[in-house]
């Protein structure tokens, strides 16, 4: 037999005894009872077991995919840093190829002047070396003739090497400063300037003698007789606008047309004097 109130096993004699007033069961029974909720804890077990073991899976897939996005997100990061790099490297190269093109340039002008330095300076001492060694009784016509000549080509190359102008680089860089805000990267244009002083050498007052013609031409350029025009026909196009919104107000009616038109013009005049001192910067 079994005792329910006392959830053990008793024999018969207990039965009447001590457990008399117990509720009891054969043993048989529990035992049949017992086998059903132990089946009902295993099906429950297998049902948590596969629970888990889904879980389980569903987790992998989770780290997997949560693996995967990292890896493409890297390589996402990665590419762009070096397609931005690539860039960057591009516009510097294109600063340092500039540096260099304008150094380049002056530089040949310096060497150019600097060979017809040495020239002029080999000449003058090659005349006062025979002039230091010329003796007295050396003293002819032939000889003041030759020298005179000789006179006349160190002028020439006095000429052509007085009064030069040579351009000095300076090259000054201000690189763009970048900020991180908000997860965002924000990158400054840098600035390359290259401010030109001019030295003039060997100063010599040998303009004096120069024509008109070339004073005038050495002052003036086309493209500063154009500029010149240009702003003649700009200032004539605002008198002639001016005079009709001028008319147009006294007749007491003022053209929409007009006002549009006065507006547009306006704005391409803005336009292009921003574009000629964008392009006179640069």
């Amino acid at each position: 037999m079994f005792c329910l109130t006392c959830d053990a096993a008793i024999c018969v004699t207990c039965v009447c005894e001590s457990h008399k007033k117990h509720s009891t069961i054969t043993l048989v029974k529990k035992l049949q009872v017992s086998r059903k909720t132990l089946q009902f804890d295993l099906d429950q077990l297998q049902i948590e077991i596969k629970d888990v073991k889904s879980a389980l899976t569903k987790l992998h897939d989770i780290e997997k995919e949560g693996d995967k996005s990292a890896d493409d997100a890297v390589t996402l990061i990665k590419d762009q840093t070096i397609s931005m790099v690539k860039k960057l490297e591009a516009l510097a190269e294109m600063k340092i190829e500039k540096v260099k093109a304008d150094r380049v340039k002056h530089l040949k002008e310096i060497q150019d002047y600097e060979k017809e330095l040495s020239t002029h300076l080999q000449q003058l001492q090659k005349g006062a070396q025979f002039l230091g060694d010329l003796q007295e009784e050396d003293m002819c016509l032939e000889l003041i003739t030759c020298f005179q000549k000789f006179r006349t080509i160190l002028e020439t190359g006095e000429n052509s090497i007085a009064n030069k102008a040579v351009a000095q680089n300076h090259f000054s860089y201000v690189p763009g400063k970048v900020w991180e805000k908000f997860g965002n990267i924000l990158l400054c244009r840098s600035r390359l300037e290259n401010r030109e002083v001019e030295h003039v050498l060997m100063k010599k007052d040998v303009l004096k003698r120069a024509s008109l013609f070339k004073r005038l031409r050495s002052k003036l350029s086309i493209s500063g007789l154009l500029l010149v025009l240009m702003s003649v026909c700009l200032l004539a196009g605002f008198y002639q606008i001016g005079e009709q919104i001028m008319a147009s107000w006294k007749d007491g009616e003022i053209s929409c047309d007009l006002l549009m038109g006065a507006g547009l013009y306006t704005y391409l005049c803005l336009a292009g004097l921003c574009a000629y001192l964008k392009a006179r910067k640069s």
